[in-house]
């Protein structure tokens, strides 16, 4: 018999964060030299969540950098 498991409440929050991170910096490699606000725009969220995952990747790619 099989358990099902519930996800809590942050662990879906960071699921969805992360998938929109992904969808954030995919649109960007399409779409070179799009604004934030034309992102979120095409991408359905917010552009403070736009703001938030840029600058995220932005540290990613200065650590990659080191």
């Amino acid at each position: 018999m099989q358990t099902q498991r519930h996800l809590h409440a942050s662990e879906l929050n960071a699921m969805i964060g992360a998938s929109n991170r992904e969808r954030i910096r995919e649109f960007f490699i399409d779409h070179v030299g799009a604004t934030r606000r034309e992102c979120a725009e095409y991408l359905d969220l917010s552009t403070t969540c736009v703001t938030g995952h840029v600058k995220a990747i932005r540290r990613e790619w200065d650590r990659s950098d080191a």
